[in-house]
């Protein structure tokens, strides 16, 4: 598995646990998370600008 996939993968998972979570500083957590990971795949995958789920 590339290192694209492994982000991708761990998008997806962090994107259902913030949809999941009651606790809305949590959920924010996650979500900057999740910015961070998205900067990261772009990165990786040489300037993808947005991503649909």
């Amino acid at each position: 598995m590339s290192s694209a996939d492994e982000l991708m993968n761990e998008i997806r998972v962090a994107m259902r646990v913030a949809g999941m979570t009651e606790n809305a500083a949590t959920a924010q957590l996650i979500r900057s998370y999740l910015a961070e990971l998205e900067d990261r795949l772009r990165r990786c995958k040489g300037g993808v600008t947005k991503f649909v789920f």
